[in-house]
This record gives C-alpha cells, sequence and structure tokens, in this order.
C-alpha cells in the first residue's frame, strides 16, 4: 500500500502538530528504496526535501492529512480573501489576497529566524505574523459558517462578513488571553511495586523563547514549588527561541526545591540544544541522554534523548539521529524488577517501552494536539494515538503532557496550558 504525507511549514503545522521543516513524504509502492529528491521549498534556509520513502499499512491517515492539509491551504490563502472582498463589495482584491500571503508567510518565516537569531524584532513579528494567522484560520471558519447563514438565512452579505469578522476576533483574543494561562493537572498513578509515594512534576514543553520569556519560567517554577514534587521531569521543548537561550532567562530553574531532570525536544534541537544543556547542567537541572539514574527508594527513571521510535515507523515530527528508541532501550541497564518511568519528548515508542518492562512513561510533545481547534479533532485521531492525560498500553501507563507553552501560534482554543503533577502510590 503507498499514501501521500504533507509536512507543511510552520505557518500551519502548528494547526496540525506537523514538523517544523517543509517537507513533502511520498510513499513508494512496495518495500523497495526510494530515491531522495529535494526541491527547494523555504523562502530561508536549507531547502525542504521531496523524499520518497517506504512505508506499510498507513494509507488512510496519510491521505486524510494530505486532504486536510490542502483544503487549509486553500481555504487561508485563496477562500478566505476572495470571499470576504466579494461579502464586503470590495473590487480589488488582490491587496487582501496579498496582505494574507504576507502575514502567513513572513509569520512562518519568522518562526524559522527566531529559532536561529537572538533579536527583539524577530520575536515581534513572530508572535504579531503568527497570532494575525491564528485569526485568519477562525476567519476562514467563520467565513464557511456566513455562508451557511446566507444560504438558510435572509442575512445581508455585509452582515455576514462582520459576523465572520467578530467572530475571528473573539476566538483569537480569547486563544491569546488563554495562551498564558495554565492550570495543575493533578494525578494519581498506582505503580506496581513502589514501596513509598513519590510525587513527579512534569514540566513539558515551556516552548521559552518569542512567545514567552523568564516571567512565565518563575510562575511555573512557583507553582511546581508550591506542589512540593520530590522529583521534577522536563520533558524537551524547554526553549523555542534564540532569545531564550541564555542564562538570565534560564535562571529561574535554579530555584526548583527538587531534583530536575531534562530531556530533548524537537524544539530544543532546533535553537542548540549543546549550549542549552550547558545553561541549564550549570542551574542544577540535570541533563539525561540515554540514561538510567535511582530516584531514591526502588524507583528508576530511564532518559531518552528525542529520537525516533524505529526505522520503519512513518513519523510526523522524525529526528535525524541514527539511534531509536528499540535500539537504545535494550541497551541500558535498566532492572526489570524495580519500578521504572521512562521520560521521552514524544509519546511514541511504546511498544518497546512495554517490552522494557517500563511502568510509566511521561512525555509531552503534543499539545494536546495542535493547541488551537479544530486541529484536536484531526491530530487526536489521525496522528496521535494519545494526545493528553493518563494513558495504557498493554502494561505501561502513558503520561501526556498539554505543555506549558505554545508554538508558532500564540494561542490555545479547545486546549489548555498545564502542569502536570503525578502522585505516584503502590498497589
Amino acid at each position: 500500500m503507498a499514501g501521500l504525507a504533507v509536512e507543511v511549514s510552520r505557518s500551519v503545522h502548528g494547526l496540525l502538530q506537523l514538523p517544523q521543516t517543509t517537507r513533502f513524504h511520498l510513499l513508494c509502492w512496495g518495500r523497495g528504496s526510494c530515491p531522495v529528491l529535494h526541491v527547494s521549498m523555504k523562502l530561508l534556509k536549507p531547502p525542504a526535501e521531496l523524499r520518497i520513502v517506504s512505508r506499510i499499512g498507513q494509507t488512510p491517515m496519510i491521505v486524510a492529512l494530505i486532504i486536510v492539509v490542502l483544503v487549509l491551504l486553500a481555504g487561508l490563502f485563496f477562500y478566505t480573501p476572495w470571499r470576504l472582498g466579494n461579502l464586503l463589495g470590495v473590487r480589488r482584491k488582490w491587496w487582501l489576497f496579498a496582505g494574507v500571503a504576507v502575514i502567513i508567510v513572513v509569520g512562518a518565516s519568522s518562526t524559522r529566524l527566531a529559532s536561529k537569531y537572538d533579536s527583539a524584532i524577530i520575536d515581534l513579528a513572530y508572535l504579531t505574523l503568527t497570532a494575525m494567522t491564528g485569526f485568519l484560520l477562525y476567519l476562514f471558519l467563520g467565513l464557511i459558517l456566513a455562508e451557511l447563514l446566507l444560504r438558510f438565512t435572509g442575512l445581508a452579505k455585509r452582515r455576514a462578513a462582520l459576523m465572520a469578522l467578530l467572530l475571528a476576533a473573539t476566538i483569537s483574543a480569547y486563544g491569546v488571553w488563554n495562551a498564558y494561562q495554565f492550570e495543575v493537572d493533578d494525578l494519581e498513578v498506582k505503580i506496581e511495586g513502589l514501596e513509598r509515594p513519590v510525587t513527579l512534576a512534569v514540566l513539558a514543553d515551556l516552548q521559552l523563547g518569542g512567545h514567552r520569556g523568564r516571567s512565565w519560567l518563575e510562575q511555573t517554577v512557583a507553582a511546581t514549588n508550591k506542589a512540593k514534587p520530590d522529583v521534577v521531569l522536563l520533558p524537551g521543548d524547554l526553549i523555542d527561541g534564540r532569545s531564550a537561550l541564555n542564562r538570565e532567562t534560564l535562571a529561574p530553574l535554579a530555584d526548583l526545591n527538587a531534583p530536575a531532570y531534562f530531556v530533548t525536544g524537537n524544539h530544543d534541537l532546533e535553537v542548540g540544544a549543546k549550549d542549552l544543556k550547558g545553561i541549564i547542567r550549570k542551574l542544577g537541572v540535570i541533563v539525561l541522554e540515554n540514561d538510567v539514574v535511582q530516584l531514591g527508594g526502588n524507583l528508576q527513571l530511564v532518559g531518552l534523548e528525542f529520537m525516533n521510535p524505529d526505522e520503519d515507523t512513518f513519523e510526523l515530527h522524525p529526528s535525524a539521529s541514527s539511534t531509536t528508541i528499540k535500539s537504545v532501550l535494550p541497551t541500558l541497564p535498566i532492572a526489570p524488577d524495580v519500578p521504572s518511568i521512562l521520560m521521552h519528548h514524544s509519546p511514541v515508542g511504546r511498544a518497546y517501552a512495554s517490552q522494557a518492562s517500563i511502568d510509566l512513561m511521561v512525555s509531552g510533545h503534543t499539545h494536546g494536539g495542535g493547541q488551537v481547534f479544530p486541529a484536536p479533532l484531526i491530530a487526536c485521531r489521525l496522528v496521535y494515538t494519545y494526545c493528553d492525560g493518563l494513558n495504557r498500553f498493554d502494561a505501561v501507563q502513558i503520561y501526556v503532557s498539554q505543555g506549558l507553552g505554545t508554538f508558532t501560534l500564540p494561542m490555545r482554543v479547545g486546549t489548555q496550558n498545564e502542569l502536570g503533577i503525578l502522585r505516584l502510590v503502590g498497589r
């Protein structure tokens, strides 16, 4: 079987939690190897890949993703300015098309630039233009609703357009406001054979950079200390922009009252994982690079760097590393008779975690399925097996945090920033 999968640029990957680079994956028929073609898709930095790879059994999901992405692109770039212009009676619509294109393309470019350069101007462009991209998303959806009202009611065209604009503005304003709130997700997790209770704090996907900085980290550290955890877990994507890659921004990590452990996420790698590790180590954070550590009592923590689950699984966020969860876990000194926690940025490789006798896997990455409605309705069905909360696969419990930050769009609609507090008890 074969299919197509499209990974669009960060201007829209935030809607579906798709990759940060613009890649198009064309799946081969059968299992034969295929050549790698390169086409320049980016306005800035290296060209994207048009890769032809072999994958079996994922055609329906991949085709559905392609359809969603193409509809979204057509809706944002073409339908939205065209229909808005028609409803408002605009004769020269070219400026609407041009404005939409500039917002999306420059906003997408700023996300890439923010990960490479420490610039207040770039961060401001990243924040404002991606917020405007979110507004365009809800304007697109609002115009679809306006179409229905025009068809079934006597609503005037201009009023329909104003209604769509008001709806988009209202949802966008709420989304931006909600992006700077967080709640505490307090759960009890039963672990077989655990001798004494242990409280974990999970600070996933803080995404410090263009959308938020030191003050946000100070808030989350204060809330973490208030919960009095025994251990703090940082499962990746601590930063999202170069402006956060400094000791001053990350200094609040030194105020954590419990031992903190960190593993890399895909955004950390893009911005500069080596420099990040050096900074947070000096702040007292323990960096795990495919390591096993004892947390006291009879509990062990396995920390994996960001990697693919195996060589064959189709990944929308592929790691460039040749190591995989499948290849690494069997090489680690994991005691099978001791309760184990596995921390990996993305909730993938659950079968290999089960084989390694992992009791609890802690991840982030999904942002609740893409951060903004209607992405969770799509991503949680087509992309991720587990989007948030506590789940189970065989004997492995899998906790997926919605994260404490935002990427691409500085909005939260239908999802929530959350600080995870996991109270582990024996059973």
